[in-house]
């Protein structure tokens, strides 16, 4: 009996503290639940104020810098019109460079009545024997602009200025002599001319030079002489003349000089149509793979077929997909793949996306 009793007396001890403890934790629990959620409310708080606060602070940058800009502005429309006013006041006591820089100050603002006054203030600069206004009136001529269209009085202005070593100026008499406009045609003269501004050091006459020979213009053909004029002039120079596709092929096929990848994209880069670039790259790729059992030649092709995909061409990638699957190996064609698209981003930061920096 005692044992039952106190065998009751466990088991009613551990009954009440299973009756005592069971509610516990519930009570904890919606305390702890309580408090998390104040917790998270104030942090949420936190969080929304604090959001605020760097939302009101980029707004104030913003206004700050929007106020520092317009300063920033008002003082060069001041700069502007104190230079100027400088300017007109030393033009109208007759000096020639302050009357070639107000006609250019007139010409870069626009409009008739400015190109008109322009050419007058470019006039009385050129007659003092001011070669850059010289050559400006040979331009002004030439294309009509503040001035009747006057071929012949272009040349004229032309000619004093070159007189005067005026590199410029030498290259559009050469030009003018080259295509007989408002002279008689005489290409020895056009050469003389150009190829003395090229060796002064003006692009555009270094570009006009290396055309000379890539195409032996009244010259015998000579394509290591005119890439080396070619490379003397900065690249986009090729836009003036409309070459970049050309030079762009010429360096990726390597006619008469040595293929250089690089130096065929940085012309292509520059060329105005882009689909055609595309599809000259497609057409090097496919001339490479048809020698594909040569592994220099293979990796060539893939190499203008990824360029091309990288640049948008819809059917680049299959082709290129297409050449590497005759290798057998696939740890040989992951590798293949990995190291051409490595190259391919290389060359691509250096032309493509540097010539879109602004």
């Amino acid at each position: 009996m005692t044992q039952i009793l106190n065998n009751l007396n466990i088991q009613a001890f551990i009954f009440g503290c299973v009756i005592l403890v069971i509610p516990i934790p519930t009570v904890i629990d919606t305390q702890a639940q309580i408090n998390w959620i104040e917790v998270f409310e104030s942090g949420s708080q936190r969080s929304h104020e604090n959001a605020l606060l760097h939302n009101q602070h980029r707004h104030e940058q913003f206004l700050q810098f929007n106020q520092h800009l317009h300063e920033m502005r008002l003082l060069e429309m001041e700069i502007r019109e104190e230079r100027r006013q400088s300017t007109m006041l030393s033009a109208l006591q007759g000096f020639s460079g302050s009357q070639y820089l107000m006609g250019m100050m007139l010409l870069e603002e626009g409009g008739l009545a400015n190109e008109t006054d322009a050419a007058r203030w470019l006039h009385l600069s050129a007659e003092q024997g001011f070669s850059d206004a010289q050559a400006a009136l040979g331009h002004l001529y030439s294309s009509g602009v503040g001035v009747s269209s006057d071929v012949t009085e272009s040349v004229k202005w032309f000619q004093l200025a070159a007189d005067q070593n005026h590199h410029e100026a030498e290259f559009q008499l050469g030009v003018a002599y080259y295509h007989g406009l408002g002279v008689v045609a005489d290409s020895s003269l056009s050469l003389e001319y150009i190829q003395n501004a090229a060796q002064n050091g003006y692009p555009q006459a270094q570009h006009f030079m290396g055309l000379v020979y890539l195409h032996g213009i009244r010259v015998e053909i000579d394509k290591e002489k005119g890439v080396e004029w070619i490379q003397k002039a900065p690249p986009e120079i090729c836009q003036i003349f409309e070459t970049c596709t050309y030079l762009g092929l010429l360096h990726a096929q390597g006619e008469g000089i040595p293929v250089n990848n690089e130096k065929a994209l940085l012309y292509f880069s520059h060329a105005s149509d882009q689909m055609q670039v595309l599809n000259i790259m497609m057409s090097i790729g496919q001339e490479l793979s048809i020698d594909a059992h040569q592994t220099s030649k293979k990796n060539l092709a893939l190499l203008w077929f990824y360029l091309a995909d990288e640049l948008g061409h819809p059917t680049a990638k299959m082709k290129a997909d297409s050449l590497i699957s005759t290798e057998s190996s696939m740890r040989i064609k992951r590798a293949i793949r990995r190291n051409i698209i490595n190259y391919v981003d290389i060359l691509l930061s250096k032309t493509y996306m540097k010539n879109q920096e602004p």
